[in-house]
């Protein structure tokens, strides 16, 4: 009977975990808000951030390679409205071929957009990790990861869960890590325990990605108590979905 209330739970730990969820949705609605910034276009991101770096991001870019898959829209199993932006997917990519970490980490998978892009950008070396979690309803029974390349998966990890319960330890046992991108739930207290988790485990160089830092201060904050090396908010082609980089050197 409590399973047939409560949805697909796996035990006790499940259960809290969805409902410290829903306790964490309700009291986002106090989340600090983000300050006033004006977000710039990728290019004059890739070019700054290549000149920190001390790589050619610029000619590294390019269109996104699962433009094709992504327009199909009704051929995955979540709505595209899951998926990264193009700007997110290149980044992943580039800052994978200029990095050649041997692990990055994500949270929030979907249809594996960025986990492609990842994976693509580390060519045949390096690993991917990723944590995705849906808490409840018919979004908890989707195959989660469809658009990766069979060819890729041998490379990647997937862990199913909360991000606060799974990212610490999953980040001690893969470190260094040379790129995490943060795509899951987008409430200040998960962006900034997120943040504060992989931040000891980051290799140098490397790179942050923050998707939607408009929903709240956590990535400004971070940032501010962190001092990377360079920082930015990246327009994307979604109208007030900016995303986050920020460079550890």
């Amino acid at each position: 009977m409590l399973a047939r209330m409560t949805g697909l739970l796996s035990g006790p730990v499940d259960l809290w975990d969805r409902v410290r969820n829903r306790i964490e949705l309700v009291g986002a609605r106090s989340d600090p808000p983000a300050p006033p910034a004006t977000p710039r276009p990728l290019a004059t991101v890739l070019q700054a951030a290549g000149d920190a770096l001390g790589h050619d991001l610029v000619s590294l870019a390019r269109p996104s390679e699962l433009e094709d898959a992504r327009g199909a829209g009704g051929g995955t199993p979540f709505e595209r409205f899951y998926d990264a932006s193009d700007a997110l997917a290149q980044l992943c990519y580039v800052l994978c071929r200029a990095l050649a970490p041997n692990a990055a980490v994500e949270t929030g998978v979907a249809n594996g957009v960025t986990t492609a892009h990842l994976l693509a950008g580390l060519g045949g070396s390096g690993r991917v990790y990723s944590i995705d979690w849906s808490p409840g309803g018919p979004r908890r029974r989707r195959p989660v990861g469809s658009l990766v390349p069979d060819a890729l998966r041998d490379r990647w990890q997937l862990e199913i869960g909360p991000s606060r319960r799974l990212l610490p330890r999953l980040v001690r046992r893969v470190a260094p890590v040379g790129v995490f991108v943060h795509d899951s739930l987008h409430t200040y207290r998960t962006m900034r325990a997120e943040l504060e988790a992989v931040t000891p485990y980051m290799d140098r160089p490397s790179a942050i990605l923050v998707d939607d830092v408009s929903h709240n201060a956590a990535f400004s904050d971070w940032c501010k108590a962190t001092r990377p090396a360079y920082d930015a908010l990246v327009a994307t082609e979604l109208e007030d979905h900016p995303i986050g980089i920020a460079l550890l050197l």
